[in-house]
């Protein structure tokens, strides 16, 4: 006999036992009224109540009225005896009447409080009674209960320890060992096996049913299951793949799928609730043992407060109460996380998913808080862990040195070149997953007529048969691993990197009505993200194979920190301008934050400073943002001066973020800036004789500077300082050179002079009109000796050559003088 068959027998005689204890009803009784009761031996259970009808007959000759009283002294207080009649009035001879007592049994009983109670009829004329004794026993039943000392809700951080105390009390009526766990029921059949004297040794392996020997075999005839994806399912023709595989190992399967590029869960309860729709008609059509549902790629991995994600998890638990209504069940199509992951902007607009591992536990993360939910909402769930799957493979090749997301490996095999969407190689993992989550069975041996080598093909079922039967054995994931309702609690399965283990999952002996103290102690991951995560804790009755829970939340405080820094060292300050620059801040906490920014001065600075974007929401951990600052500075501040500026987070948040505020001192740059100008009109130059002018220089800029002024060189012009070379310019003044520009004999007209400056980077350039004017010259050429030969009577030709040496046109009257009387010319 089996010790859970034993068991159950030992139970039913102790209950025969309670019931036949008392065997002999006694009762003292006046021969003219017989007393009689319908139960003489009444058994309940605390809480319970029930009527005992006391039955009087009149033997005398004469119709007669009763008084009854009752005798509960010897009782325990948990009983409470109430007579509905206190007399019973106009009884006649020979005839009976019948009058009811209320019992009842209050909470906290237990079998010692078993007892008796005496009922007494009266007839006071003539002072004559009977009575009759009515036998009370409690019940043997079996209550376990839990519950938090304080709060059910804990506080911790990333990476926190807690210890926890929770009362295991003993509401039952008898003696009872209790066993304690998390997530899952209590294995009472297990704990039963190991304390019978007909089990074998405990060092046996336990067993998780999964037919690892090989066998390959399934005690279901059928499986008929109903996919509701996109492109990541109609790729290579998901559901073929796993009709294939279900039919090669003797299983008459039906897989159907309905998809649409894109479609996320919502968008398939959508369709599943409006009438006619293919999706609709589909369901409702056919008896389905499973129905998947898959998301659309990213969403899953999505924070839970975003609006997308939150329209996911509604709608996966809206299609699951569809799917229960027409006797199926939920099973979640967990996907991958891209090859590469999100490597460029997303429609999203997060910055999350930096790669393959990232954001593969953010999908695992979210298909599970889905499944959360649904179970919270009372419909059956479980998961297919495709994507753990992937995980399998790329952490393998990762362990061998490889680059996963470098061609030449089978983990990079498993995507199209999109590095999203399945191979048929993928699509076959996807399909040996989702064949053994909901069967039972390994995939190694499959005899299914896919078109892939092999080799390839036993590591991809290897691959699969590890992730399921091996890394999320006993996380709740399989219809085939818990007896009834799918076992997601308010938390779900315990989530990957957490801790919580009982310091002792066993309260022994615990006497009826008596309590224990029990600890949970719990660690939480570092990488944990701030959230509300709930547990659901069992405790079960050896003795009564009854379980029950209580739910614990644990909070995972953030811890907010930010890193704020002005790198923008390259831009300038000028007095007078405004300048736009920025400092980059970093959330180095592990909480998504809203900043709002205030911008302040300190005493004696000469800026004022202004935030055009006063805000960013949102700030997911390890995001930079740059938050833009304008400075403005004084017109009469110099590069001596500087000031100090105040960034600070006016954070809604109760808390001080630590590296929330930033002192920056500002150093201002110089202002650079003049210009020179010249006479206002052409300057006359009398060549060979030259002319004085001055240059003007006006300083414009922030500093007092020392300029020096560059005549250029000119080829008909000469131009010299006549003052100092260096002029000193206070801001806003002008300073003033005296030059002298000359030139040779014959020029005549305009001509301009170039002057430069050059200070800090700039250069000012100036043109001076330098008028060269007319000179008015000649030149009378003659003889060579000077002297006239003239023979009397003779007449002498003598040529004379004036020549205009000047710079002007002249108009010239010849004359002769000095000539000899004698001579006429």
């Amino acid at each position: 006999m089996s010790s859970r068959s034993a068991r159950a027998l030992g139970f039913t005689l102790l209950l025969l036992l309670t019931g036949l204890s008392p065997l002999v009803m006694t009762a003292s009784a006046d021969p003219s009224i017989h007393l009689s009761v319908d139960s003489s031996h009444v058994i309940l259970e605390p809480g319970q109540s029930t009527n005992v009808t006391l039955t009087i007959n009149n033997n005398g000759s004469s119709i007669e009225s009763y008084n009854l009283s009752i005798d509960d002294s010897g009782l325990a207080a948990y009983w409470e005896i109430i007579a509905v009649d206190e007399t019973v009035d106009n009884v006649f001879p020979t005839w009976s009447k019948n009058t009811t007592i209320i019992v009842r049994l209050g909470e906290g009983a237990t079998t010692v409080d078993s007892g008796s109670f005496d009922m007494t009829i009266t007839e006071p004329d003539q002072n004559i009674n009977s009575s009759i004794t009515v036998y009370l026993s409690v019940a043997p039943y079996y209550q376990p209960s839990l519950s938090s000392v304080g709060s059910s809700l804990s506080t911790t951080v990333a990476g926190g320890n807690l210890s926890l105390s929770f009362t295991a009390e003993n509401l039952g009526s008898l003696a009872d060992t209790f066993l304690l766990d998390v997530e899952v029921e209590p294995d009472l059949s297990g704990w039963w096996a190991n304390h019978s004297n007909t089990t074998t040794p405990t060092n046996q392996t336990n067993s998780t049913g999964n037919s690892t020997n090989g066998t390959n075999s399934s005690s279901n005839s059928s499986l008929s299951v109903l996919m509701y994806g996109n492109s990541y399912t109609s790729a290579n023709s998901l559901e073929m793949l796993v009709e294939d595989i279900v039919d090669s190992v003797g299983i008459n399967g039906t897989v159907d799928a309905n998809t649409g590029g894109g479609m996320t869960i919502a968008d398939h309860r959508q369709k599943i609730g409006t009438l006619g729709d293919q999706w609709n008609t589909s369901l409702r059509g056919s008896d389905w043992d499973y129905v998947v549902l898959q998301d659309q790629s990213q969403i899953p991995s999505l924070p839970t407060n975003d609006t997308n994600w939150q329209a996911s998890k509604n709608g996966a638990v809206d299609a699951s109460t569809e799917i229960e209504a027409e006797g199926a069940e939920t099973v979640l199509f967990m996907t991958w996380g891209r090859r590469s992951g999100e490597t460029s902007p997303q429609w999203h607009q997060y910055n999350i998913n930096q790669n393959f591992t990232v954001m593969q536990e953010r999908l695992t993360e979210g298909y599970t808080r889905y499944a959360e939910n649904i179970s919270t909402a009372g419909n059956t769930v479980w998961i297919a862990p495709v994507g753990l799957a992937f995980k399998t493979i790329h952490d393998a090749v990762e362990a061998n040195g490889t680059n996963a997301t470098q061609s030449g490996n089978l983990f990079y095999d498993l995507y199209t070149g999109d590095g999203s969407h399945p191979s048929l190689k993928g699509s076959y993992l996807a399909a040996c997953v989702m064949y053994s989550t909901m069967s039972g069975e390994v995939c190694v041996g499959s005899n299914d007529s896919v078109s892939i080598p092999s080799s390839v093909k036993l590591e991809l079922q290897q691959a699969a048969d590890d992730t399921v039967f091996n890394q999320t054995a006993g996380m709740s994931y399989y219809p085939w691993e818990v007896s009834g309702a799918s076992a997601f609690g308010m938390g779900g399965s315990i989530p990957n990197g957490w801790y919580l283990q009982w310091v002792d999952d066993e309260v022994s002996n615990l006497a009826a009505g008596s309590s224990q103290t029990v600890t949970l102690n719990i660690s939480v991951p570092t990488n944990a993200i701030p959230d509300y995560y709930g547990f659901r804790l069992t405790i079960g009755s050896t003795n009564g194979n009854v379980t029950t829970s209580t739910v614990m939340v644990v909070q995972v405080e953030a811890e907010n920190e930010l890193s704020m820094s002005f790198t923008s060292h390259g831009d300038l300050f000028l007095p007078g301008q405004t300048t736009l620059t920025e400092v980059n801040v970093t959330n180095i906490g592990n909480g998504v934050l809203d900043l709002y920014w205030v911008a302040g001065l300190y005493a004696g600075s000469l800026c004022q400073v202004a935030l055009p974007s006063p805000q960013n929401l949102g700030v997911q951990p390890g995001d930079v943002v740059a938050v833009p600052i304008a400075i403005t500075v004084f017109q009469s501040a110099t590069s001596a001066d500087g000031c100090s500026v105040m960034l600070g987070v006016d954070t809604p948040l109760s808390e001080v973020i630590p590296g929330s505020l930033l002192a920056l001192f500002i150093d201002f740059d110089e202002l650079v800036n003049f210009s020179l100008t010249g006479p206002s009109t052409s300057v006359d130059l009398v060549p060979e004789q030259g002319v004085d002018y001055e240059v003007r220089i006006n300083n414009t800029g922030s500093e007092e500077v020392t300029f020096y002024l560059d005549p250029v060189q000119h080829p008909n012009l000469t131009t010299s300082l006549v003052s100092s070379s260096g002029v000193t310019v206070a801001p806003g003044e002008v300073g003033v050179w005296t030059v002298n520009t000359n030139g040779p004999s014959g020029i005549y007209g305009i001509h301009q002079q170039e002057f430069t400056v050059t200070y800090g980077g700039m250069n000012a350039s100036l043109s001076v009109d330098v008028n060269a004017v007319a000179v008015d010259d000649i030149t009378v050429v003659g003889p060579i000796d000077g002297r006239i030969i003239i023979t009397p009577g003779q007449t002498s030709v003598l040529p004379i050559e004036v020549i205009n040496s000047g710079t002007s046109e002249l108009e010239l009257t010849a004359s002769i003088l000095g000539l000899p009387s004698s001579v006429n010319g």
